[in-house]
């Protein structure tokens, strides 16, 4: 079954178990319980299944990024982009990469200093 992070203010209560989610939370669900609610983001599939493409909001126009920016601390970021030179399409793509993780306000800051 897929895994879903539950993203609501409030706990969600699952009908066909009556357990409770609290915000920030993980649980299985299946698809028809999971995939209607708005407030229910897909973080994985369940064992042996494939969920046929990106996950929602990934923006397949996005180039890949010339690094991993979440596997970095912020000040080995600024180092590193200090270091190289990086065009829009790289910047972007790193603000894409950051967003997706911990999207961190300091590492996002770091990576629009970068493109002055």
């Amino acid at each position: 079954m897929p895994v879903y992070e539950w993203t609501g203010v409030d706990e969600f209560r699952v009908g066909a178990t009556d357990d409770y989610v609290a915000p920030g939370e993980t649980v299985e669900l299946p698809e028809h319980v999971g995939g209607p609610q708005p407030e229910m983001r897909r973080v994985a599939d369940g064992p042996g299944e494939d969920s046929g493409g990106e996950p929602p909001g990934a923006d397949s126009d996005t180039p890949d990024p010339p690094f991993d920016p979440g596997g970095l601390s912020v000040d080995e970021l600024r180092d590193q982009l200090s270091e190289g030179e990086f065009g829009p399409d790289a910047l972007d793509a790193l603000e894409a990469a950051e967003l997706a993780g911990d999207a961190r306000s300091t590492a996002l800051d770091a990576i629009d200093a970068a493109r002055e």
